[in-house]
């Protein structure tokens, strides 16, 4: 039995002990580092995730504008989808306004200012093609959009 186990010196033994022990210690630093690197790897995925979820949403919704706009032109009833797309590029300009004001804390002087970071573009009527009315109040903390209907009538969206 003894001639199956090769004699080493003692130094020489002991330095490989030690030389296992090395190993079994660096091991958690490297698991640690390895760890680490899958977190920040893990989070920065997430948060381009996050941030191409939010550019296709805002996307999507200016892509929304063109859809309705194209919609309303193919539409049997003109004056119907033109009301249709008045009423919903309205809620489009109000819902931008009041991002606006959030970003800001006033809402803007122009709709112009809108674009192209709350807006693709600012809608128009769809018959005569003209930006709505857009009055703002005094101290820019309010504002009122107005359309006027193919009856006649007249549409209005305001904010506080």
């Amino acid at each position: 039995m003894e001639q199956l186990l090769p004699q080493l010196p003692l130094e020489e033994g002991k330095e490989q002990v030690k030389s296992i022990f090395q190993q079994i210690n660096d091991s958690p630093k490297k698991m640690l580092g390895v760890m680490v690197g899958l977190s920040l790897i893990i989070s920065l995925t997430f948060f381009g995730f996050l941030y191409i979820t939010q550019t296709l949403e805002v996307s999507q919704g200016k892509n929304s504008q063109n859809q309705n706009q194209e919609t309303s032109n193919t539409s049997k009833d003109d004056g119907e989808a033109q009301d249709q797309q008045r009423k919903q590029d309205l809620r489009d300009i109000s819902q931008a306004l009041r991002s606006y004001n959030v970003n800001y804390g006033e809402y803007p002087v122009s709709l112009e200012n809108l674009t192209p970071e709350f807006l693709f573009r600012v809608p128009t009527d769809p018959a005569t093609k003209k930006q709505y009315d857009y009055r703002l109040s005094v101290n820019r903390k309010s504002f009122e959009i107005l359309a006027r209907l193919s009856s006649g009538d007249e549409l209005s969206q305001t904010g506080d």
